[in-house]
């Protein structure tokens, strides 16, 4: 996989996140290399690549209330309480 491509995927997902978030919509980027575990130490020493996929993609889906783990930025969690007031 293009190195380059794999770049833009993660740019394309930085800049646009946020406003997602802020709408209640959770926003990931998948591909077949994609690193291994997350950014949330939740998962830590947690070896499956949970954001593999056969094809690059840019994925959008509904914020759910067990999401709340998922975040480990102020403006993240945030967005979230924003959205389910807790």
């Amino acid at each position: 996989m293009d190195p380059a491509f794999l770049e833009t995927l993660r740019e394309i997902h930085a800049r646009a996140k946020q406003g997602f978030l802020k709408q209640g919509r959770m926003f990931a980027y998948m591909h077949p290399d994609h690193e291994v575990g997350s950014q949330r130490k939740t998962f830590e020493g947690d070896e499956r690549r949970m954001f593999n996929a056969a094809i690059p993609m840019l994925v959008v889906r509904r914020m759910h209330r067990s999401d709340l783990p998922l975040f480990n930025k102020p403006e993240e969690i945030a967005a979230y309480r924003k959205i389910y007031a807790a």
